[in-house]
């Protein structure tokens, strides 16, 4: 995140600050977003981490929407991170603790390392693709 970007972010609390970077990271590279990515990394309950994405919903209204098909939130067209720089980079350096094992003694589980070479768009199809165990051509 450039350094005009940063002043630019909404003021938060420095403790909901990781969590906010994870909401949009997930959101972002995932393509869906849960409680429960918040609560099996940082070990919080489901109940604060729904609390977690309403606050980061309540200040950055435009950036994800709940879809009821998929169970959970995913980002908006006119989503832009404002907590991160959204980089693959990032996305892996937080996750990367809690690839094994976290706070909590769960493992967190990732279907596919991201490619860096894609962006978060085609990331999702792969995943997508990967999670249904179909090719890209949809066989």
């Amino acid at each position: 995140m450039s350094e005009d970007a940063l002043l630019q972010a909404p003021a938060v609390k420095y403790n909901n600050l990781q969590s906010y970077r994870l909401i949009e990271l997930v959101a972002q590279w995932e393509g869906r977003l849960t409680a429960n990515h918040l609560s099996d990394v940082f070990g919080d309950s489901r109940s604060t981490a729904s609390q977690l994405i309403q606050s980061y919903i309540e200040q950055c209204p435009d950036s994800l929407i709940y879809n009821p098909a998929i169970k959970g939130y995913e980002p908006t067209e006119e989503f832009i991170p404002s907590f991160c720089s959204g980089t693959l980079d990032e996305y892996m350096q937080l996750m990367r603790p809690y690839l094994s094992q976290n706070t909590t003694g769960t493992q967190v589980q990732f279907n596919i390392e991201p490619d860096p070479r894609l962006s978060p768009e085609r990331q999702r199809i792969v995943a997508l693709d990967y999670d249904m165990n179909t090719t890209l051509d949809g066989r």
